[in-house]
């Protein structure tokens, strides 16, 4: 047990600089869809704003594992940190001298993306190689309660400063931030494990080798079919709380935060629990629960003078097992893929898992111009219960297979 907490606790500096990090990045995310929504109020350009964002992940996302793999994952995420900031700091020169158009507001985005891409993976390798398999649960749900901190200040904060502050001023707030988790990770050091020199692999030969690990790519499509509803459903957000709802920034936040706050109990729940070898009943259990919960929040947008109240224990119900169910799902990567491989295999995951959001915006786009804003939302979570039900026959017939094979 001592040995455990240990493990855990030398990972505080590279989580604490993680956390500064984060919050500094959500901040300025959060001021940038609010910027972008009163701007234009325009579900086109939210969207398109998320696909940019999750570009690097589909097309680069094997490329940046394997750059990852061969390189100290300290060094990449301070050079993320300081690359992303240096962004924004151009951005800001723009908004200032108004030529801030939607094309710099989409190449904002992209940057972003590709250093939180190096980030991201950088920091779950880091932690897979400086905790044993018993110790991975717990570390997924504490990179997750650090997520779900960073989410729920980031609302709150960026719904105050969008009232006192302009939003050049706030996106300034994220070069700070940067520096300080920069100046945490010097004192760090990782416990590096560096790849093997190989060939350079296209998204498609990598999917090729993904598909050899058949559990991983399995769970791996699950995942993008739950992304191909949720994604969307979270980019239009804002006009869902202003056009629908009829409510200001500050509901926005508050329901934002709810969700995150659930996140952050789940994370803590994950963490107190041991890591076992069978996470397939924790992913099933917690993904429908998760389903139904989205769609009777769907299904209440339809009835009026519902109290605002009930939204926020749904959502925050719904982030408290997306932290359960991304913890599990985290480790059982983790668990599977060779140390030396995981930088490409996660790159490989994160571009699977993300290729199919585009599809799900544009379809989101479509649907609602057609029908209107909250009925997607109880259309998403029918598809995500619909999934959740096909994946589970699936995983219990190979269970049951395999339990034959024992016998």
């Amino acid at each position: 047990m001592n040995n455990n907490r240990k493990e855990l606790f030398r990972l505080l500096p590279l989580w604490g600089g993680q956390l500064i990090s984060i919050c500094g990045s959500n901040i300025v995310q959060f001021a940038l869809i609010w910027y972008i929504t009163e701007k234009y109020s325009s579900t086109i350009v939210l969207s398109v704003s998320t696909i940019f964002t999750y570009i690097p992940a589909i097309l680069l996302g094997p490329i940046i594992g394997s750059i990852i793999d061969k390189i100290e994952k300290k060094k990449i995420m301070i050079f993320s940190d300081l690359i992303s900031a240096l962004a924004t700091c151009i951005f800001v020169f723009l908004l200032k001298n108004d030529y801030a158009n939607t094309f710099f507001i989409y190449m904002l985005f992209f940057i972003r993306s590709v250093c939180n891409q190096f980030q991201t993976l950088a920091s779950v390798i880091a932690v897979s190689n400086s905790v044993g398999k018993e110790n991975l649960t717990s570390a997924a749900g504490v990179n997750l309660t650090i997520n779900g901190i960073s989410n729920f200040v980031a609302p709150i904060v960026g719904a105050i400063l969008l009232k006192v502050w302009s939003i050049d001023n706030i996106l300034l707030l994220e070069i700070v931030t940067a520096l300080f988790a920069i100046l945490c990770l010097c004192f760090f050091r990782v416990n590096e494990i560096i790849g093997n020199e190989t060939k350079e692999k296209n998204i498609i030969e990598q999917f090729k080798t993904l598909k050899v690990y058949k559990d991983i790519f399995q769970y791996s499509i699950f995942i993008a079919l739950l992304n191909l509803c949720m994604s969307p459903s979270i980019t239009i957000l804002p006009l869902l709380v202003s056009s629908i709802l009829k409510k200001d920034v500050s509901i926005l936040a508050i329901i934002e935060a709810s969700y995150v706050i659930g996140m952050i109990v789940g994370g803590l729940i994950v963490g107190l629990f041991k890591n076992k070898s069978n996470y397939h009943n924790r992913i099933i259990v917690s993904a429908f629960l998760y389903s139904i919960l989205f769609l009777v929040f769907g299904i209440l947008l339809f009835f009026q003078n519902i109290n605002l109240f009930i939204y926020y224990i749904l959502l925050f119900l719904v982030g408290n097992l997306f932290s359960i169910f991304n913890s599990n799902i985290t480790a059982f990567f983790q668990n599977e893929i060779p140390k030396e491989e995981q930088g490409v295999m996660f790159g490989t995951i994160s571009a699977v898992n993300t290729a199919v959001i585009p599809i799900g915006l544009v379809i989101e786009i479509v649907f609602t111009k057609i029908t209107s804003v909250q009925y997607w939302y109880s259309f998403a979570g029918l598809l995500m219960l619909i999934f959740c039900v096909l994946f589970s026959i699936k995983a219990n017939k190979k269970i049951n297979q395999n339990n034959v094979q024992v016998s």
